[in-house]
């Protein structure tokens, strides 16, 4: 007998942004949903992920697979190299990755949601890593919230320490940032320290990631 899965307990049908430049946040970017496509052989449900919106200087891919794209940095090899990459991302989870061509892989569903932020938070990584610079001026867009993310902007001078300062809250939908929640500041315990030395730009990203993990166990922003 195959194992009942509550979805309604799950995080389908929650949106997450991708930010595709950390200049200007608003000036391109991807918005996915949390999808289950069907049930694998084993009728087992599947998630995965599909593009809801998206905005991009060049002409768009059109496909659910973008992301993947985008944060391995090149479509050769897709999707193979998609699916090489999130079991990547997922290899400390018990579940399976399949290929579904030109669309974001299927993922058999495993007990509990550890999975499913894996996969949000990994690819979030992945992506600033791969496209986002942590110099002055630029911009980082942190999920705070189940809902919400807040932008904060890198300030200092890359020779002696960066630091953050906040800038907006916004609904995860929100992703041309035209609509800022009224927070207060005070309350938000983003990272306030200096980020200094030749890794700050990884002790950034390990710092972001680590918080964005946080952001399924606190409260929604009140509107």
């Amino acid at each position: 007998m195959n194992k009942y899965f509550n979805l309604t307990g799950t995080m389908l049908g929650n949106q997450y942004p991708f930010f595709l430049n950390n200049g200007n946040l608003s000036d391109s970017y991807y918005l996915y949903q949390i999808t289950t496509p069907g049930l694998n052989e084993n009728l087992i449900p599947y998630i995965s992920m599909g593009k809801i919106s998206e905005k991009t200087k060049s002409e768009p891919y059109g496909k659910g697979s973008d992301i993947l794209s985008v944060c391995l940095g090149t479509k050769k090899g897709m999707p193979g190299t998609g699916v090489e990459l999130l079991q990547d991302i997922l290899k400390k989870e018990n579940t399976k990755v399949k290929n579904n061509g030109k669309e974001f892989p299927l993922i058999d569903m495993v007990e509990g949601n550890n999975m499913q932020k894996s996969m949000v938070i990994g690819l979030r990584d992945a992506l600033r890593w791969k496209l986002y610079k942590f110099v002055p001026g630029r911009f980082v867009d942190l999920l705070w919230t189940s809902k919400d993310f807040i932008v904060l902007k890198i300030c200092g001078d890359p020779k002696t320490g960066l630091w953050f300062e906040p800038v907006s809250a916004h609904r995860n939908t929100d992703v041309e940032l035209k609509e800022p929640i009224r927070v207060d500041w005070g309350r938000i315990n983003y990272p306030k320290e200096v980020f200094s030395g030749s890794s700050k730009a990884s002790d950034i990203n390990r710092a972001l990631k680590r918080l964005e993990w946080s952001s399924f166990d606190r409260r929604g922003f009140r509107i």
